[in-house]
């Protein structure tokens, strides 16, 4: 699916691959557009939308005809401190340094992680925690797992982990990282396990379900109804980050993200986002991808 939204460069050696005086003219630019009238130069602003046009103007914009690569070279060179903060802040509140049970595993044998992680404030111990009151706990603002803010909450967005964007580079965003350790994620691929089929187990193959390999894990397991539910899961649909306009994260343009993009196999690695339904922006909180299990 990457390659088919991605077209590869060609050395233009017929004529009509060649750029031209006029290829290159800048009348193409809005600004250089001319009057439909003359009498339109005499009216308010000269006829001109001289304002935020909300369909050319990426979200967030902080001035009107701001271009996709202004915004990309600066959000670029602010990621490093953006996640330096992040991890800063994170290191403030929990202990990072995984710790695993010696027998516990995930489903396809990931070490699962124990806890406790929680850096509690000085003089207060879990056992002390325990003891108290909902009531106090609030008022005393002890509670250890309020939720985590988004790195960036300003853009807010979809954000995936490094190990599936090593696998779907579409996934990266220019401005923002994942920014939780790989050893407290669910495994990636996650298994699959059908009720229709309990007698398989595990379906996934140690592989992550993509509009690629789809119809070859399931074409003897699902009915045709159903692997077209699943391709439907497996297209692309344009979302705020990830979309072929200059509203976007990426540094290319793309179809956008699947369905099983953050519910992985039907599952999750900890993708997360902001809530959709709540104004204004710094109000949204952050959403884990839930598991659909």
């Amino acid at each position: 699916m990457t390659n088919g939204q991605t077209h590869k460069s060609v050395s233009p050696t017929r004529p009509e691959q060649k750029k031209t005086d006029h290829d290159r003219s800048p009348m193409y630019e809005s600004k250089n557009a001319p009057s439909s009238s003359g009498a339109v130069k005499a009216q308010p602003k000269e006829g001109k939308n001289t304002g935020f046009d909300p369909y050319k103007d990426p979200f967030g914009a902080d001035r009107p005809g701001v271009t996709f690569e202004e915004i990309m070279a600066k959000e670029s060179a602010g990621k490093g401190k953006v996640m330096d903060a992040q991890k800063q802040y994170l290191e403030s509140r929990y202990d990072l340094a995984p710790k695993f049970d010696p027998e516990a595993k995930m489903s396809r044998g990931k070490p699962l992680c124990v806890g406790p992680t929680v850096r509690l404030p000085q003089g207060m111990t879990l056992e002390k925690l325990g003891a108290m009151t909902a009531e106090e706990i609030r008022a005393q603002g002890v509670f250890p797992y309020p939720a985590l803010p988004h790195p960036l909450h300003a853009n807010g967005g979809m954000v995936f982990p490094r190990m599936q964007i090593e696998m779907f580079p579409r996934l990266e965003r220019f401005d923002v990282d994942f920014d939780l350790p790989e050893a407290f994620l669910p495994e990636f691929p996650p298994a699959i396990f059908l009720i229709n089929r309990p007698d398989l187990g595990d379906v996934s193959r140690g592989e992550v379900v993509s509009i690629n390999n789809y119809y070859r894990l399931f074409k003897d397991i699902l009915t045709p109804v159903q692997l077209d539910g699943l391709r439907l899961l497996l297209t692309p649909f344009p979302q705020e980050e990830f979309n072929p306009t200059d509203d976007r994260k990426t540094s290319q343009p793309s179809l956008g993200v699947t369905c099983l993009d953050c519910h992985v196999n039907g599952h999750t690695t900890g993708q997360f986002h902001l809530n959709p339904d709540m104004r204004p922006q710094e109000r949204r909180f952050r959403l884990d991808t839930v598991s659909l299990r």
